[in-house]
């Protein structure tokens, strides 16, 4: 008796001091489930409301959508002279993303000026801090978190997907891998 408890004993403890395989997560599956949570390419409807004037703190921070002289820009006209005006003021919705991180404002421009994307997004927080940003057409929530902070999806100009995790030292989202990329 005592060798077959002896026996048991060692090969559960090597079962469980033994590396565990992962759940693979489909990312691809997940982004393209993730179509009802998604900003930035609407296709002809408006996501929350129109930015106006007050609304400038909240683009203090960003790089890809400014505001000066009175209007939005797609980058600072002091610094870039072919900055042109937006035609349409950038959207802001306000997202939440999980319980640690409840009230993020997406804030989304359109413009040529963004190249073949024409779209760029910014994540800010409640203290106009930005904690993510990028030209992307949309991007999509998705039901992964890490830390209370949901992972989210940008799309690229060409088929494929950035998967975006929160990154809590930072206090920002960083690019965790990517799906349907070459890199």
């Amino acid at each position: 008796m005592k060798k077959v408890f002896a026996g048991l004993s060692v090969a559960v403890g090597l079962a469980v001091g033994l590396p565990q395989q992962a759940h693979a997560v489909n990312w691809q599956k997940l982004a393209d489930a993730a179509a009802s949570h998604s900003y930035g390419n609407e296709q002809g409807t408006q996501p929350g409301r129109a930015a106006t004037s007050a609304d400038a703190p909240f683009f203090a921070q960003t790089q890809g959508i400014k505001f000066a002289k009175g209007s939005f820009y797609p980058a600072d006209p002091a610094t870039d002279p072919d900055a042109q005006a937006l035609e349409k003021a950038p959207r802001i919705v306000d997202v939440s993303f999980g319980p640690s991180q409840p009230h993020v404002t997406v804030l989304i421009a359109y413009s040529n000026y963004y190249g073949p994307v024409g779209t760029h997004i910014a994540l800010t927080d409640a203290q106009h801090k930005v904690l993510w940003e990028s030209e992307a057409p949309e991007i999509r929530i998705l039901p992964t978190e890490n830390a209370g902070v949901h992972d989210f999806a940008s799309a690229l100009s060409y088929p494929g997907w950035v998967i975006n995790r929160w990154q809590p030292a930072s206090h920002t989202w960083s690019k965790f891998t990517s799906v349907g990329t070459p890199f």
